[in-house]
């Protein structure tokens, strides 16, 4: 019996002495399973009415990861190493539902590390439920919604100013305008049915009535629209002095045909996603002196990696990024990165908590993600001079003086 019970005895300090030395051999302590590369998943409208506002996100998502893989990779602590990224993308067609199913996907079947944004307002709203569904934190970089703090997400932020914010009396639209009010009395409001332009509508209206502002056109119009000259002669006939064309790129590109074509050139013209992108001057060359638009990054602000940015999209794309989609983008993936590597993991339950309890700073400015939105997420206007896109608005971010009035259309 005493054999038996040395024996025993024997036999577990052996094995004790063995799992101490291979604690000691493999880092005193249990590691991660191997991993090779980090899966970044989402979905592009890479087709559809989105495709052309998507573009610019898409390129610099691309340029963030051939920057990062150059560099060999995103260092993440509990593997020891740096980790390369991969890109794993599908078309969801300008759709929502399609985002919907895609994401699913992402998650269930290619087993993505990683969550990026789909394309436009609608598309990340529709995926609020995968995200939360699935406890997977998402970055919404190109949508000004603030449905994320209405329905109280816990892994889903709008890190853009929401559709209100755009349009406020501090620092948006609206804090601009009333500058001009003995210029400006009558407003004529084009809105594109769209959670995003929808919201920006139903704020705008609100604060151009308290500065005293008669809103004497407000008209909707479909996704596909394809013409607006009845109502655009309609706004002409009224004499307005400024035209607010709550829209995306391609209806955007419609009023200012159509608006150039009549003969409409009011004081002040501003639209939401258009003035923004890269296919803006090449379409409309001098006519785009004086118009406005949303957006807050340039490269000539102040943050450090802003001029990077700028650079890097123009030797790599052949022309300068996005001012708004294009640096929208940029700022998703750099925003990951960082929480990443402050997380030291690729768990997502781990990201998620660093994000919503750390602070940072990316090319658009400082970020404070608390519910569902970016709290420090400030607004701005640009403007075209001389056949460049300047941030014009809040002073303290401008990068040139206010032009007003706009000049009249170019004569052929």
């Amino acid at each position: 019996m005493k054999r038996k019970v040395l024996w025993s005895t024997l036999v577990f300090a052996f094995l004790s002495v063995s799992l101490i030395v291979a604690l000691i051999v493999t880092g005193c302590g249990p590691k991660a399973p191997a991993k090779e590369v980090i899966k970044i998943g989402f979905s592009r409208s890479l087709s559809g009415w989105a495709a052309v506002a998507s573009e610019p996100e898409q390129e610099s998502v691309i340029l963030w990861s051939e920057m990062v893989n150059a560099q060999g990779g995103i260092y993440v602590k509990e593997y020891g190493k740096k980790l390369p990224v991969q890109l794993i993308y599908y078309d969801d067609k300008s759709s929502p539902e399609e985002a919907v199913r895609i994401y699913e996907k992402l998650i269930t079947v290619d087993k993505v590390d990683v969550l990026f944004p789909p394309s436009q307002t609608a598309q990340n709203i529709a995926i609020i439920g995968i995200c939360e569904k699935y406890h997977m934190p998402l970055l919404a970089a190109t949508c000004g919604s603030s449905r994320g703090q209405e329905v109280g997400a816990k892994y889903w932020w709008a890190i853009t100013p929401v559709g209100a914010a755009w349009m406020s009396k501090e620092n948006g639209l609206a804090s601009l305008l009333k500058n001009y009010t003995a210029e400006i009395k009558k407003v004529a409001i084009l809105t594109l049915h769209d959670p995003f332009p929808m919201e920006c509508r139903q704020a705008i209206v609100t604060y151009l009535g308290e500065l005293g502002m008669s809103v004497v056109v407000d008209k909707d119009y479909p996704i596909d629209v394809k013409d607006l000259s009845e109502v655009l002669l309609d706004i002409k006939g009224k004499n307005v002095d400024a035209l607010l064309g709550l829209s995306y790129p391609g209806d955007c590109f419609l009023i200012m045909e159509q608006s150039i074509g009549i003969g409409l050139s009011p004081k002040f013209m501003y639209f939401l996603v258009g003035p923004g992108t890269n296919a803006f001057i090449p379409i409309f060359g001098s006519a785009t002196e004086g118009v406005c638009g949303m957006g807050t990054y340039s490269g000539a602000l102040g943050i450090p990696g802003a001029k990077e940015f700028y650079d890097n999209m123009l030797k790599r794309w052949g022309h300068p990024p996005d001012l708004l989609n294009g640096a929208d983008g940029w700022h998703a993936a750099q925003l990951m990165q960082l929480a990443i590597e402050k997380a030291g993991t690729l768990d997502p339950e781990k990201i998620r908590n660093v994000l919503a309890t750390e602070e940072f700073v990316t090319i658009e400015g400082p970020v404070r993600l608390r519910n569902g939105i970016n709290e420090l997420a400030s607004p701005g206007v640009i403007q075209w001079q001389q056949g460049m896109a300047q941030v014009v608005w809040p002073q303290e971010k401008a990068t040139a003086e206010f032009e007003f009035p706009k000049p009249a259309w170019p004569t052929k």
